[in-house]
């Protein structure tokens, strides 16, 4: 235990059974959603998803460890508890004009909260029962336990808002705004519009390229 038997030197050989370092963690994920047809061509979906975790790590240096060298023993407790979730609510409408005009409308809102994380940190010196590690640390030590903490969250909420238009399956035009607000931006600027458009032309469907093994579109 003591390497030239030198009493001021502690092996490292002991810290197998003096020195700890455990984690224990759970965590519980899933989601479910519904969907409704509300009439022809309209469709009303709903999701909820959530992801819950929590860990806790207890460390403890024995007064025999190479790290206290006979110094009374200490040990600490980290608990963190942490989730996430997501709340979608979608509605969809799509309809066909004759045989030349397709419409497909898709509005969007979304909740979500990120990573809601609370942490809480224990840790004491001179423990008087080494048996009980970094449990109890408020009734195993004749010294002050100290504590921190700390909690963060990211909140988020969106709205979108599509419209794709198809003229004989061949012209598209796609017009879409989002609007995007997070708790992390600035206090003075929480949220942005993003708006888009797009055209697109399927060269495979005209019908002097029909037949050309050059151009495909994917299935």
């Amino acid at each position: 235990m003591f390497p030239n038997r030198d009493q001021q030197i502690v092996s490292a050989i002991n810290d197998r059974n003096t020195v700890m370092d455990q984690t224990k963690a759970n965590r519980v994920f899933g989601n479910v959603y519904a969907e409704v047809t509300l009439f022809k061509g309209l469709k009303y979906r709903t999701m909820f998803g959530a992801d819950i975790r929590n860990s806790n790590r207890g460390t403890f240096n024995g007064a025999q460890s190479s790290i206290r060298l006979g110094s009374p023993a200490n040990a600490s407790r980290t608990d963190v508890r942490s989730s996430s979730w997501v709340y979608d609510n979608i509605l969809t409408y799509s309809t066909n004009i004759k045989s030349d005009h397709s419409i497909n409308v898709t509005l969007l809102h979304e909740m979500q909260s990120l990573n809601r994380t609370d942490t809480s940190i224990m840790s004491a010196n001179n423990l008087i029962f080494e048996s009980q590690k970094w449990y109890s640390l408020q009734k195993n030590t004749d010294a002050t336990v100290t504590g921190s903490g700390n909690f963060a969250e990211a909140k988020y909420l969106s709205y979108m808002a599509r419209v794709e238009y198809g003229f004989r399956s061949k012209y598209l035009l796609t017009l879409s705004n989002r609007y995007d607000n997070s708790s992390v931006f600035a206090v003075n600027s929480t949220g942005a519009w993003f708006p888009s458009a797009s055209l697109a032309w399927q060269l495979d469907r005209e019908s002097f390229l029909l037949h050309r093994i050059y151009l495909t579109t994917p299935n």
